[in-house]
């Protein structure tokens, strides 16, 4: 590993210049946007149109012009031309209109099943991991191959509830979402190059899989959407089916619900264990019923330790919200450590400066957990979840360029001080804790209007930079709908300092190794094939799916 040093410069500490007023225009969920879909003023032949061309190509073949559909091109211009494709006649102006949906969908009222289960604390958290193994659920090999066979069955009945149409649509979903690989992937698929005996292989996905309480709380999203769509059950039967289809090592959850009913007990945490998962999780704090959760498989990962990272602290205004996240230790079956942290950071695109602070947090607790003092260095690191920010915002910057000046940042009717995080919560300006930086003989960093963190990260996508404007068709991808269709879904993973290094910053990647990622789909192409959720996709954000490769 290649060494990383962290240094800093002994400043003293001193009262901010500019005072914060905060105005909280949160209702304090995650979803208090209206839902506008800007695509459905496109006649349904034009979106068929561009999901077939995007589907067998992978080009975007039409754009919007002031008002009007342009197709660009060339070559499927002039093959247009036969077919009688008219820009006049397939397109029409912008309508907002939503059919209410005629029946009301019925809160799940069961009561929650408590089950007992083993605690591991750590660091005082309050996240839980579970290890089913231990509990006697899987006993030999035949209950192992009972519960394989099981499983076939139920991805099979998963198949079963889809119409022809829907499988139609899931093939296409399925081909338009095929693997990009990285060109080191690409060399060991052709065989060009050989893994080394000690390299593991291993997928990462990462899902906000839409907690029940939220959508049945926030109904007006979901205008226009038939009632069984909306169902759990039928959502979760579809998240299965995607979970599997996946052949996902570490799964990564946001949303889970916890209580009201407590769909994480009862249904998901039981089936992961059926596949052979562990996990660790944590509920959101302030009496909230959903939370994240971890999953790994313990044929290839083992838990090392954990944490469970609250976010809301008491009498810090920027810090008043009740996320959370998780960061975990993991060693693979050939002996290396990786660190893996997944969270939700807050909505309200109001509030970056929230994001920002909760963001400084989890680097911190991170910078804990992924420390090896024998190396002086940092573990591997990956980093997933619904970070509810757009690609270029200050905080995307934070994580991918290392740093972000915040100071002077408008906040409501004043401005950003040169001290976001009060010195008393012992976090530096470097994202680091003071504890950490004592222990390593560091100096801690204060009021430099500035935070910054030394992991290097890098999203497995390669993300457009449309900012603030509305998403052209066919232009960009998407994970989400927030009045447009966004990316607000990340996968990030650790690289480290090279003088060797190609890139701009210095850094390349060290023993954590990315091979490819499942392609998104653009907001269009999630229109043509029924919008978020729909029969083939059970919530309201699209999975992300990674492969790495781990070297010892």
């Amino acid at each position: 590993m290649t060494d990383v040093e962290v240094s800093g410069d002994k400043n003293d500490c001193f009262e901010s210049k500019c005072d914060i007023v905060y105005v909280d225009v949160s209702s304090g969920d995650d979803t208090d946007y209206e839902a506008v879909d800007d695509y459905k003023h496109l006649e349904p032949k034009v979106l068929e149109v561009h999901l077939n061309c995007s589907s067998s190509s992978g080009n975007s073949v039409i754009t919007v012009e002031d008002d009007d559909l342009k197709i660009i091109d060339e070559k499927f211009k002039q093959s247009t031309e036969s077919t009688g494709y008219n820009n006049s006649k397939y397109f029409s102006k912008k309508k907002r209109f939503y059919s209410q949906i005629s029946t009301e969908i019925v809160c799940e009222n069961s009561k929650p099943h408590r089950e007992k289960k083993p605690k591991m604390k750590n660091d005082n958290d309050d996240a839980t991991v579970v290890n089913d193994e231990d509990n006697g659920e899987i006993e030999n090999n035949t209950d192992i191959e009972d519960i394989k066979m099981n499983l076939a069955k139920e991805e099979d009945d998963g198949l079963d509830n889809l119409g022809s149409r829907d499988k139609e649509l899931l093939a296409k979903l399925e081909k338009i979402r095929r693997w990009r690989m990285t060109g080191l992937g690409e060399a060991l698929q052709a065989g060009e190059k050989k893994p080394c005996v000690t390299d593991i292989k291993f997928r990462v996905l990462s899902y906000n899989i839409l907690a029940q309480k939220h959508l049945t709380g926030h109904l007006n999203l979901y205008r226009g959407k038939q009632q069984y769509l909306l169902d759990w059950d039928y959502r979760w039967t579809g998240i299965k089916r995607e979970v599997q289809a996946s052949s996902a090592d570490i799964v990564t959850f946001q949303e889970v619900q916890f209580s009201s009913p407590d769909h994480f007990n009862q249904q998901i945490r039981p089936w992961f264990a059926q596949l052979g998962y562990e996990v660790v999780s944590q509920c959101r704090t302030g009496g909230k019923v959903d939370g994240c959760a971890i999953f790994f498989r313990r044929d290839k990962f083992s838990l090392v330790t954990f944490k469970g990272v609250e976010y809301k602290q008491e009498d810090i205004p920027v810090l008043n919200k009740d996320n959370i996240g998780i960061v975990c230790c993991l060693t693979a079956s050939n002996g290396a450590r990786v660190a893996i942290a997944t969270t939700h950071l807050l909505f309200n695109p109001k509030r970056e400066e929230i994001r920002l602070a909760q963001t400084a947090l989890l680097l911190a607790e991170l910078d804990h957990l992924a420390w090896d003092s024998q190396c002086e260095g940092h573990l591997p690191v990956i980093v997933t979840g619904d970070l509810n920010l757009q690609p270029y915002s200050d905080t995307y910057n934070l994580i991918t360029k290392g740093g972000v000046r915040y100071a002077g940042l408008p906040c409501g009717r004043s401005l950003l001080p040169d001290q976001l995080l009060p010195v008393h919560l012992g976090i530096s300006d470097t994202c680091q804790k003071v504890t950490e930086l004592t222990k390593r003989c560091v100096s801690p960093q204060f009021g430099s209007g500035s935070f910054s963190h030394q992991f290097g990260f890098r999203s497995v996508y390669n993300h457009s930079r449309h900012l603030n404007t509305r998403v052209p068709v066919g232009g960009y991808e998407a994970t989400t709908f927030h009045s447009s269709w966004v990316t607000v879904d990340y996968i990030f993973y650790s690289t480290v300092q090279s003088r060797q290094a190609a890139s701009k910053d210095g850094r390349q990647e060290g023993r954590l190794k990315l091979l490819g990622r499942q392609s998104l789909l653009t907001g269009p192409e999630i229109s043509a094939l029924g919008g978020l959720p729909s029969t083939i996709c059970p919530s309201d954000h699209l999975p992300l799916l990674a492969e790495f490769l781990l070297k010892i």
